[in-house]
């Protein structure tokens, strides 16, 4: 495949398994990949999961991933087209697609996907407490004092939009840690 060549929008869908199932086939019938934001929780109208398994073989293998933001994340591959859930709340929405959605277009596009996402060291500002067990992706704002980096986490709810306008990139604190200490050095995936 040498490139993705036209995007396709489908607007808002009513929590209603017909629409948004109708809607999602078309879209995926247009599409080399189809990403859908929303409706991937536990709700009685969160219809995502059974829409994608509806699109073809093999269907759904991650609904649900330890990390937060982005917890309600779905991986699929419905006849052989990659298909993306992404959380509804905006970053998470972003980190997601930071860490899955890219890989996937770099993949169709027909680049070789040999390295991470483009990351810099710098010292964390402050303590941040993480739960183990999880992955946290924290947003962080850059800046540069006597010659190295610091990231500065912006700490903020998940549907707020102003976490991303003010951040630089992401830190993640691994699931096997309990936080990370002011003045450690991170690994920060660059987000702009």
């Amino acid at each position: 495949m040498s490139g993705i060549s036209n995007l396709y929008t489908g607007g808002i869908t009513r929590d209603d398994y017909q629409e948004f199932a109708q809607k999602a086939r078309e879209l995926y019938e247009q599409a080399d990949c189809l990403i859908l934001s929303g409706g991937s929780s536990v709700g009685t109208k969160d219809y995502t999961t059974e829409v994608i398994q509806s699109l073809g073989d093999p269907g759904v293998f991650v609904h649900g991933i330890s990390i937060k933001p982005g917890k309600p994340t779905i991986l699929a591959v419905a006849d052989g087209k990659p298909v993306i859930g992404l959380p509804g709340h905006p970053a998470s929405a972003m980190i997601i697609f930071k860490l899955f959605g890219e890989r996937v277009f770099r993949r169709l596009k027909g680049e070789k996907i040999e390295h991470k996402p483009e990351r810099i060291f710098a010292r964390i500002v402050k303590n941040i407490a993480s739960s183990p067990g999880r992955s946290d992706y924290i947003r962080v704002r850059l800046e540069e004092k006597h010659g190295e980096w610091w990231a500065e986490p912006i700490i903020g709810k998940s549907g707020l939009i102003t976490t991303l306008v003010k951040s630089d990139g992401i830190v993640e604190i691994v699931s096997e840690k309990e936080g990370i200490s002011q003045g450690e050095y991170v690994p920060v995936i660059l987000t702009r």
